[in-house]
Order: structure tokens, then sequence, then C-alpha cells
């Protein structure tokens, strides 16, 4: 039961990541650049709910004028979906953790 989940958000966090690359770099026919690396989002830390039910992860993405990388916590169904930011702000927020009871 633990391997299958531990699977299913490696698969979800991995779908997450490839949504989140930049469509006109994935269907252009030229090397990628530096700048394309730069926009890409990185999706890492993924939290699943003690109930199951939810998985919890981190995107981070570096700002190129600030020189400084931002992360925001993200929210997604275990039985996929669309995911959603739980936190937006210019800080990094990371490290997500569950309540016991899967609320918060």
């Amino acid at each position: 039961m633990r391997f299958t989940l531990k699977l299913q958000s490696l698969i979800l966090v991995s779908a997450v990541t490839l949504a989140a690359i930049p469509s006109t770099a994935a269907q252009s026919k030229r090397a990628m650049t530096f700048d394309d690396v730069m926009t890409l989002r990185v999706v890492s830390d993924p939290r699943i709910a003690p109930d199951g039910k939810q998985v919890a992860f981190v995107v981070t993405q570096a700002d190129m004028k600030t020189n400084f990388r931002n992360s925001d916590v993200g929210l997604v169904s275990a039985s996929g979906g669309e995911p959603h930011k739980m936190t937006v702000s210019p800080r990094r927020d990371d490290s997500p953790q569950w309540s016991p009871d899967s609320r918060r």
C-alpha cells in the first residue's frame, strides 16, 4: 500500500512537472537555451496527506531579473486533476507538512 502511494505520488509529480514546461519550447524545433532552462518550473518535495487523498508539493521557478528563486506550495488530488497553489508569496515556501487529520 505504501509503495503504491509513493509510486502514484511520483507519477503525479512527473505529470505536474511536464505540464509546467512552456508549450512553445516543447513544440519548437530549436535547441534549448539557458533562458529556456531558467523558465522551467521544478516540482519537488511531494507529501501525501495521511488520508491519502491529496498531495502537497513545491514548485520552484527562477526569476532572472531579481536573481532569485521563488517557490510556492501546490496541492493536487491524489486521484489526479488540476493542481492549484496553496501559497503565493515572493519568499520561498517549501517543506509542506500535513496535520495528522489531513485538514491542514
